[in-house]
């Protein structure tokens, strides 16, 4: 129910998140959200490349608003309550990318 601990569970235990987090070209496509999330970003833009690294296809999504309302992104527990925004210091201990998650708004 409340994302953090399970987000931290797969940054440590997920090896193509572990790569991708430390690549940075890969860095810029992780991104964490709740369902509100995801269908804002599906229904503004989103676009889907074929692009190749290492030899390899890879997937990249592009456009879309990152975006999520106060309300949901409480329950990542992430959120400081007295700002209405991510609280970096929590963002840092679990992800060192703050772009990993969506505007809040």
């Amino acid at each position: 129910y409340f994302a953090a601990t399970k987000v931290r569970w797969l940054i440590d235990n997920i090896p193509e998140l572990q790569r991708d987090l430390n690549s940075p070209e890969e860095r810029e496509h992780v991104r964490f959200g709740t369902m509100d999330t995801w269908i804002l970003y599906m229904l503004t833009g989103y676009r889907r490349n074929v692009v190749e690294m290492d030899n390899n296809e890879r997937l990249a999504y592009q456009g879309g608003v990152f975006k999520t309302d106060v309300t949901n992104a409480s329950r990542w527990l992430f959120m400081n309550l007295e700002t209405m925004s991510w609280d970096e210091s929590l963002v840092q201990a679990v992800c060192k990318e703050s772009n990993c998650w969506g505007d809040s708004k």
